[in-house]
């Protein structure tokens, strides 16, 4: 009787209650159905780590933060912009009619509906004179995850704009990005017919590697075994050599054969800070069964963080020329990495990235590997160390050599007797 009391309680405080989807989805960062909005406020989880890492410096592209006070200035210049573009009556009429066409689309592409989506929408993106100014600073706010505009409207304006430069705005904008990375590191080409939902995912699907395909059905790995990876200091210490990788095609292209990690070179700095906690903001905000992401960088972010937890790991790093500092010394680059992946759920079993730590971990637990690794830490760490193990073999092999034959002269020598 009681149960039956509790169900009704309970079914009619359901019924009473107001359950907004989108208001549930923006709360939590998450994305409740396939198709869906790409455009997301980041999670207040998230957000309460390090707040002004989604906060727009310099511009506001989207609607999520046109209003912020700092960013009145730019607003002005907006204007400035969009009268140049409107020199051609023509031009700004096309415009304004490709947004009005497309406006509920790109409404639906926001987990929380934007009140305007006409004023100036999209043209400061079109103009030279924008990235002139502080371009780094603009670039950095062109990738943070609340800063977006829906890719097929830019692309729209791109074409009005530059009717003879049809297809070119992806290369366009990931040849501009490509100093946003190391000058080692050069950004994977997209192909012409993948679909792009806005700046940030362009960039994302720029850093992985071609092997790490979705396509590609990734072994069932030991969840345990991937979190507890081993720091920079305790993985050279059973073997492990890190060189920095030559020739490197994108960020995550990590690889790892016979015992050499190769990892591409990057800058720690507040660009990192704020690009490495966008792109795992984004892949947050959808489900693990989502095609468009696959918790790649969430990963590689968090391996980062398991290898790097003190002064000692950043400057083996350094010293085999993976990471170059930008910031402080080496115990805020290791402060840093701690604290990337808080409040960050990680999927482990499903990327590329995993299945290369997979390989750390299983050749740094290996006996033979950890056997070898002190023998050579214990007697081959110094060119003198080497002289002197060679040293004590020639004699150990020369003490050996005379025991042999005085024990062949010995046994000559009782045979003759006999």
């Amino acid at each position: 009787m009681r149960n039956s009391e509790w169900v009704k309680t309970l079914e009619r405080k359901l019924s009473s209650m107001n359950i907004d989807e989108g208001e549930i989805q923006e709360m939590l960062g998450w994305e409740i159905v396939d198709q869906g909005p790409t455009i997301f406020k980041v999670s207040e989880i998230l957000r309460d780590v390090q707040p002004n890492a989604y906060e727009p410096t310099i511009v506001s592209l989207g609607p999520y933060h046109h209003d912020k006070p700092q960013l009145k200035a730019m607003n002005k210049f907006k204007w400035f912009l969009l009268k140049t573009w409107g020199d051609s009556g023509r031009c700004l009429r096309d415009s304004a009619r490709v947004i009005e066409e497309n406006e509920t689309e790109a409404r639906n592409a926001y987990s929380v509906q934007p009140i305007n989506m006409k004023e100036k929408s999209g043209f400061q993106l079109m103009e030279n004179k924008i990235f002139k100014r502080s371009w780094m600073i603009v670039a950095r706010d062109m990738l943070l995850l609340e800063n977006q505009l829906p890719f097929f409207l830019l692309e729209a304006l791109f074409h009005i704009k530059f009717p003879y430069r049809q297809g070119k705005l992806k290369k366009w904008m990931v040849r501009f990005f490509s100093g946003f990375v190391s000058n080692n590191i050069s950004l994977v080409s997209v192909s012409h017919d993948a679909r792009i939902h806005h700046i940030l995912h362009l960039f994302y699907l720029c850093i992985k590697p071609p092997e790490a395909s979705s396509d590609i059905v990734p072994q069932p790995n030991n969840i345990d075994d991937l979190r507890s990876l081993s720091s920079v200091t305790r993985l050279e210490e059973t073997g492990i050599k890190f060189r920095r990788k030559q020739r490197a095609t994108c960020l995550l292209g990590i690889t790892f054969k016979k015992g050499v990690l190769e990892i591409p070179q990057f800058e720690v700095d507040d660009n990192t800070n704020i690009l490495f906690r966008n792109l795992i903001a984004f892949e947050q905000c959808y489900n693990r069964s989502s095609a468009i992401v696959d918790g790649s960088f969430a990963a590689y972010a968090s391996y980062m963080s398991c290898m790097i937890s003190t002064a000692a790991d950043v400057e083996i790093l350094q010293q085999n020329k993976i990471i170059i500092r930008g910031i402080g010394n080496n115990k805020q680059v290791a402060e840093f990495f701690n604290k990337l992946c808080k409040e960050v759920v990680v999927n482990h079993g499903k990327c590329y990235v995993s299945q290369i730590f997979k390989e750390v971990n299983k050749y740094s637990r290996a006996e033979r590997n950890r056997w070898w690794a002190d023998l050579n830490r214990r007697y081959f760490h110094s060119p003198w160390s080497v002289i002197s193990v060679i040293a004590a073999i020639s004699l150990f092999a020369i003490t050996f050599t005379q025991l042999i034959f005085t024990m062949l002269n010995y046994f000559h020598a009782h045979k003759r007797r006999c």
